[in-house]
This record gives structure tokens, sequence and C-alpha cells, in this order.
């Protein structure tokens, strides 16, 4: 409850006040709670809860329960009253997609060196995520029909050796094709529909992952027709925003005379209103792409979870609001251990996730991160290893991606086969 009230809180002394009484509000209920409690363990152990003891209990404790939330919601703005996607009570979970029971660990693949996966398998990794796009797994399209046959074998091969298989999608950086396009949309939706339906039912199969920081090219890179689509989606925005080109020139302090006089983009290292809007529009707009390839995807396969592969917390990807969409679980790309602040990033994460009501994992995990482009003390390593392994395990993640263990990054990511650099630690 305290942690929805921050959402209003603008440290005014009328907050401070309701946040005192927000504070004896809860500790009201603890000593409630406790009470109970106490009476509970009161009961005889066998037989002997009286004349229905124990529902009686029961009731009376959600009375209390009742009656501490009618005093919350006389007290406190919601935060669900601001428009934001909090969950009142938990999701009922699709089939296969409920909280995992042990943390899994998986290894993320690009050059598949199988002469590994045994002992991988001995180290305790239970799932192999690939990248669809990179290697042998690329996807081809023949026909208008994109062809899942080399990711087949690769899931195949996967079983064998004991392993389930993440299967994510290509697309470092900025995307390779415009998102506001109404063929490209279809296109993509249609990629997901079939691949869902390839895999639907598959035992191997563990969950989805939609594309690999996935980011907005500025309007500059868009050509042609993508260019047009592009400034059309921003105007259009613009339009839903302001209502009126007169509200719009308020705002920016222009003098346009209709919405097609915005030519755009309002990057750089300005922070005014056309830089916010034009931000929160990229921001929005990739949350909405992501979230189409999703519902194609749940159309397809409505049994295993989908995750993002989120880069960060900043930038053009808007953390909070993709992972208020249809993903199953949030994941994010990130450093955890050292400076700056790579634990806050954790407890970052792991608050958002709560808050949202969502599974965590974390994609691309680098258990060795940032020192091991630091010292070759295999001491100091072994200590970078525990916290950040640790740390993520305290903070609720229910699977660690380690990152590339097939791929050496220049020897110091993950680099537990690297005899040289001592770092075969795990």
């Amino acid at each position: 409850m305290r942690r929805r009230f921050f959402y209003r809180s603008n440290e005014s002394p009328e907050e401070e006040e309701l946040d005192s009484r927000a504070g004896n509000l809860v500790a009201s209920l603890k000593r409630r709670i406790a009470l109970r409690r106490k009476e509970y363990l009161s009961l005889p152990a066998e037989g002997g809860a009286g004349e229905g003891g124990v529902e009686l209990l029961s009731r009376s404790l959600s009375a209390d329960l009742a009656e501490f939330e009618s005093a919350a919601n006389g007290l406190f703005e919601w935060a669900d009253g601001k428009n934001l996607p909090v969950p009142r009570e938990a999701k009922k979970a699709a089939p296969g997609t409920a909280p995992l029971e042990v943390i899994r660990f998986g290894v993320t693949v690009r050059w598949f060196n199988y002469e590994a996966f045994p002992a991988w398998k001995l180290l305790g990794f239970d799932f192999i995520a690939v990248d669809i796009g990179w290697g042998p797994a690329q996807v081809p399209w023949r026909e208008g029909e994109p062809v899942f046959y080399s990711v087949g074998r690769f899931v195949a091969r996967n079983s064998k050796f004991g392993y389930r298989s993440v299967l994510g999608q290509a697309g470092s950086g900025p995307v390779d094709f415009c998102i506001w396009d109404p063929a490209e949309r279809g296109k993509w939706a249609k990629y997901f529909r079939l691949l869902g339906r390839r895999f639907r039912g598959r035992s191997g199969t563990l969950a989805y992952e939609i594309f690999n920081e996935i980011d907005n090219r500025p309007f500059r890179d868009e050509k042609g027709r993508s260019g047009e689509y592009a400034l059309s989606a921003f105007r259009s925005y613009l339009k839903r925003k302001y209502g009126t080109v007169g509200a719009l020139n308020e705002s920016w302090e222009t003098s346009f005379r209709t919405f097609s006089d915005v030519l755009g983009p309002y990057g750089g290292l300005g922070f005014g209103p056309p830089q916010r809007d034009f931000r929160r529009f990229l921001q929005e707009s990739m949350a909405d792409f992501l979230d189409s390839c999703i519902q194609a995807l749940k159309k397809g396969d409505s049994d295993h979870p989908v995750l993002t592969q989120i880069n960060e917390l900043g930038g053009k990807q808007d953390a909070f609001l993709i992972g208020g969409k249809g993903v199953d679980v949030f994941s994010l790309h990130m450093a955890f251990g050292g400076e700056p602040g790579g634990a806050n990033n954790m407890a970052q994460a792991a608050g958002l996730a709560r808050f949202l009501g969502k599974e965590l994992w974390q994609d691309e995990f680098i258990f060795n991160w940032p020192e091991a482009v630091k010292t070759d003390d295999s001491d100091i390593l072994a200590a970078a290893i525990n916290r950040n392994v640790w740390q993520a395990i305290a903070w609720g993640y229910k699977a660690l991606e380690f990152s590339a263990l097939d791929d050496q990054r220049g020897s110091w990511r993950n680099s537990i086969l690297d005899r040289e650099a001592k770092y075969g630690i795990i």
C-alpha cells in the first residue's frame, strides 16, 4: 500500500502527514496480525480447534483486512487511479507460466559450441537461449513464409542434451525496419504467429524473447515511405495528446497552422516540450510495436511465457511501460556489480517486476562484471561472482541467462572456459 501511495508524493507537509498516517495504519495492521497469530498458535494441536476455531479465526483475520482496506481507501489515492498498471491481485498464470519452483540457470549462445554442452549440464545449467537471426539458427523467408527448420533442429538437439530452449529474436541496436510501416507490422505479426504455432506444445521450448535490445532508429535514418510513416505517426501522436494545434503551439511556443507543419525529429540534448514529446512518442511507439508482436505470438502459442530483452532502464526503451504490456516475464540487460550502482540497478529491476506483478529474469547475465576487465586475480573474480549471483537470487530473480559462454568476447565476459585468464571459477 505504501508503495502505491508514494506514486503521488510531492514531499509537501500534507504528503508527509499522510505518510505518517500510512505508517500508523500499517503498524496497526501488523499488531492485529500478530494478535491473530498468537490466537492461532494457542489452538490445540489436534482435533481441538474448538467449535470451528480455525474457521472463526480465519473470518476474524479477513474482517481485519477488510477494515484495513476500507481505512486505506478512504485515506489514499491509489496508483491505479493514475492509470498505472497495478494489479489488485496476482494474475492467474496461463498454462506453463506458473512461477518457477527453482532458480533456473541458462546460457545465451550464438556460436553453438556443442562440445561444451555436457560440461554446462554438469555445472547446473538447464536451458539454452538462442538469438534467432545469428549463426545457424538464422530464419530465412521463402515465398512469403518464415522457415523454422534450423531452429527446430536446434531445439531438438538441445533436448538431447537435457536442455530446454528459450527462443529469442535478433535486433541489436537500431531496428532494421520501420515499426510504423503497416506492411512491416503485418510481416512481423505473421512471423510471430507462425513461430508460436511451430513450437506450441513442444516440451523442449521454455520461453520466447521479443527482440534483443531493440531501439528506434532516428527519423533521419528512415528513407522514403518509411520516413513518411514515421512522421505521420508522430503527428497523430501529437494530435491525440493536444487535441488542437493551438494547444500544441501553447506548449511548444510555436506557430504551426496545422499538425502537418510539424516536421521533426526533436532529438539532441534539449529538454524542452518538443524533445520530451518526441522521446515519449518513441517510447510509446516501441512499447506498442512490441506488444503487437507479443499478442501475435500468443495467438500461435499461449502455453509458453514471453519475456522482454530491454537494455538497461533508460534510453528510448521505457522498461516500466513495456513491462506493463503483455509480457509474462520482466527481464533487463544491465550491469549488476561494481560502480556505478550495479546493486541499485538490480534492486530497481526487482521493484519494477514486483510492482507490475511479473516474474523476474536476467538476460545476458555477466557474472564477473565489472571486475573481469580490471583484474586477473581469481580471488577477486570469485568474490564478484558470488556477489552478483547471490544478490540476484536474493532479489527474487527466477532465471539467470549467462551471456555467451561459448564466445569469450575478448576473454573476459563469463570466461569459465579460459584457463590462461584463470577464470575457471564456477
